[in-house]
């Protein structure tokens, strides 16, 4: 792999204010690390860093940095971390890592899906356990993506560590068991099972469907605030009436009150434990 050139400067002004002015100046805030030397606090602009990782490794590209101003410096570096604004995704700081290019180091590689799997012909699922492997090897080492072909896959079957092609000198960092893609089989939905109450009492359940159906229409609309206006004590005197308008008057102050959702459970209960 190459090495890319990057210029950056050296920055004194810490604080947010002073990160503030900074990014308003179309530079990004970020700090050197590494090789035992002490951080150094820079700024890069915006469109030479992201010229630098808009090839085709993306953030594994290996940087060579020199830093202009006060103090300067000309190492061989990669990207560490880079924070990006939770609202507008741009790029808040850079935090980059001194490396030695005869050293090996740990970076995550993208896995690159090609094919169609039969089990997700057949309906069934893929599964994307890993969308970036963790290897270990050379910085000019760094392979751009690692491949899979997913064509053979049925459902139930799997890819593992151990059956994926890496270069080289390129070693995953992953256990060789572990699963990278898999295809299982489609969910199958189950049927809702009724509550206790609602199974024993299928008649009343039927009598509360008829009555919140009904209390949807326009006409009746008038006459279910009407209830809700006369409150409390004009509606106790009419639900005992019957055992028919108990459950009517039941429904519509529920339903008044509460989702149709919530109307129905109600009056189930009022139902069950009046004895109407």
């Amino acid at each position: 792999m190459k090495t890319v050139p990057l210029k950056a400067e050296y920055r004194s002004e810490l604080g947010k204010q002073k990160v503030k002015k900074i990014r308003a100046a179309k530079q990004i805030p970020a700090v050197v690390y590494g090789s035992g030397s002490k951080a150094m606090a820079i700024q890069v602009a915006t469109d030479d860093f992201f010229r630098v990782v808009h090839t085709k490794v993306g953030e594994n590209v290996i940087i060579d940095l020199k830093v202009s101003g006060p103090k300067k410096m000309e190492k061989t570096v990669v990207i560490k971390e880079i924070q990006h604004d939770p609202i507008t995704d741009a790029v808040e700081h850079i935090d980059f890592n001194i490396i030695s290019l005869t050293e090996k180091i740990k970076v995550n590689v993208p896995l690159h899906v090609t094919g169609e799997s039969i089990g997700v012909k057949e309906d069934g699922v893929l599964d994307v356990v890993h969308h970036e492997i963790e290897v270990e090897c050379l910085p000019t080492d760094i392979p751009e993506r690692i491949p899979v072909d997913i064509t053979s896959l049925k459902i139930g079957d799997s890819v593992h560590i151990k059956e994926l092609s890496f270069p080289s000198g390129v070693t995953p960092t992953l256990e060789e068991n572990e699963v990278v893609v898999a295809v299982h089989a489609p969910r199958v939905e189950e049927e809702p099972v009724p509550a206790e109450g609602e199974a024993a009492e299928p008649e009343a359940q039927a009598r509360v469907r008829h009555f919140v159906r009904k209390s949807q229409r326009p006409e009746h609309v008038g006459r279910f605030l009407g209830y809700r206006r006369a409150g409390r004590a004009g509606r106790e005197s009419e639900v005992r009436q019957s055992g028919h308008d108990v459950l009517r008057t039941a429904a519509i102050d529920a339903h008044v009150q509460v989702s149709r959702h919530a109307c129905f459970h109600r009056a189930v209960h009022m139902h069950a434990t009046r004895g109407i």
